[in-house]
């Protein structure tokens, strides 16, 4: 897949300056996942026994982004061969943190695809053995809730040298490690470049006064 200016960018800023943690604060609809997973092959070219968290708030984003016909199509299915994907989107197990151990004795570094809700619910994240390197956190502006700022805390805690990539179109700097902005890309940058489609506005005129309801 040929990336865009400005995933390029995104991609050549966080791998140049070795996957420091911080936001790629892009519009919705500009390409971020595909940002991430080039991100996660490069760091995979340069650290090729880490493991690597990804998660995102909402499932139905997850299974697409890790569907394997998507995947092909863009280019990325190679991801299959590089990491031992373990995906609890949808089905998890109860033993999920034992079986995620076993993972990695399969000979290749462990991805593990997740959501945010049920990986911070009871601090489940608590039950990882295996070392976590990398975080991709999709629509990381979540930081804002308590328990994902103590997961973040837990996690920090463990490994201060981690790196923690998060992507959104509305990201909360007020706390680490999602406190600083690597790149950007807004709506009026990807009207100009044509990336998403120009707005339409429309003006309605109604003779009585509209209610909530009827606006609805």
């Amino acid at each position: 897949m040929k990336l865009r200016e400005n995933q390029l960018r995104a991609v050549n800023i966080t791998t140049n300056n070795n996957f420091k943690s911080g936001v790629h604060f892009h519009a919705t609809g500009t390409g971020k996942s595909w940002i991430s997973l080039e991100i996660i092959l490069n760091y995979n070219n340069k650290y090729n026994n880490r493991n690597i968290i990804w998660m995102c708030e909402q499932k139905s984003i997850l299974i697409e982004q890790f569907n394997k016909k998507t995947l092909k199509e863009k280019g990325y299915l190679n991801i299959y061969k590089k990491f031992m994907i373990v995906n609890y989107t949808e089905n998890k197990n109860k033993d999920w943190s034992k079986l995620l151990g076993m993972a990695a004795f399969w000979g290749k570094p462990v991805l593990l695809v997740i959501n945010r809700s049920f990986l911070v619910s009871q601090k489940k994240y608590k039950n990882i053995k295996i070392p976590i390197h990398l975080i991709i956190h999709d629509e990381c502006h979540s930081i804002s809730n308590k328990t994902t700022r103590e997961f973040y805390d837990f996690i920090l805690n463990k490994n201060k040298n981690i790196s923690c990539l998060g992507f959104s179109a509305t990201p909360n700097l007020e706390f680490k490690p999602f406190d600083n902005i690597l790149t950007s890309y807004s709506i009026y940058d990807a009207y100009c470049d044509n990336v998403i489609l120009n707005p339409n506005i429309k003006w309605l005129k109604s003779n009585k006064i509209l209610s909530n309801e009827d606006i609805l």
